[in-house]
């Protein structure tokens, strides 16, 4: 079914002002090399233009900046967008919806979204972004992804799991299925790395995942005994309180899309 606004979870979890800030401050960046990878892996250059979808507060731009100074950023929340003009100015971000965006087809070499395809995986999207793409051009999701391999981590995914609800989560791998038997893009690759946000406990865990946008839906009391259960983890597995420093670690996961002729 065709997606015709932002999904309810994500509209009210980063639609207030503060909620967008606290997204800003508390989000990890992604790794350097990942730029890299990408410069080398797409063969961008100075005159390569990109989409950055669903771009959020710009997260995810200033990986993309180095690849190419010719970017447009399409983010449909009035509160992100706000941030992201302010932190780029110089970038002409657009409202819009993944599945509807007014600009000219073919008008780009790469696609990137970062941490938000899960939230529009559908076939509309995917014939959108064929249509806003070059002959073959590229499609690339990234998602920096909480490493559960350490057991720390793991058990603050696992307190927060019950209480996703019907919110998309990339780990779930639910939005691959929008690409089995569709035609219209063939994955070429997938790279993984890895990041460590480093930070006080407060600043780097509690407040990132308090950040989360079904946590951002619940009262103010509900919030205040999550980030006390979340400090209650860290305190018991690692022995650190809320100013001592940490490093949360993260997998940054990569998946390249090409168009199809």
């Amino acid at each position: 079914m065709l997606k015709n606004s932002i999904h309810p979870t994500a509209q009210q979890g980063f639609a207030n002002t503060q909620h967008a800030q606290n997204y800003q401050h508390a989000r990890p960046d992604y790794p350097e090399e990942m730029s890299q990878w990408l410069q080398q892996h797409l063969e961008l250059s100075e005159h390569s233009t990109a989409l950055d979808l669903a771009a959020g507060t710009g997260k995810f731009t200033a990986r993309l900046i180095p690849l190419t100074p010719k970017i447009i950023a399409a983010e449909p929340v009035d509160a992100m967008r706000a941030i992201f003009k302010e932190k780029y100015p110089h970038i002409n971000v657009i409202n819009a919806l993944s599945h509807q965006i007014q600009l000219p087809d073919q008008h780009f070499d790469a696609i990137f979204c970062a941490q938000a395809f899960h939230w529009f995986a559908n076939i509309e999207t995917l014939y959108e972004m064929k249509r806003l793409l070059k002959p073959k051009g590229d499609f690339i999701l990234i998602w920096n992804d909480r490493d559960n391999n350490q057991a720390w981590v793991k058990a603050l995914s696992e307190h927060l799991k019950p209480f996703e609800k019907d919110a998309p989560r990339f780990y779930t791998q639910q939005w691959q299925q929008v690409f089995a038997q569709q035609g219209i893009f063939e994955e070429v690759t997938t790279q993984q790395f890895h990041y460590a946000h480093v930070g006080t406990v407060d600043q780097v865990v509690t407040q990132r995942l308090l950040s989360s946008s079904f946590v951002k839906t619940w009262s103010s009391t509900a919030q205040a005994q999550l980030k006390q259960d979340l400090e209650d983890i860290v305190q018991d597995m690692l022995g650190k309180s809320g100013q001592d420093e940490i490093a949360f670690p993260y997998i940054t996961h990569v998946y390249h899309f090409r168009a199809l002729d």
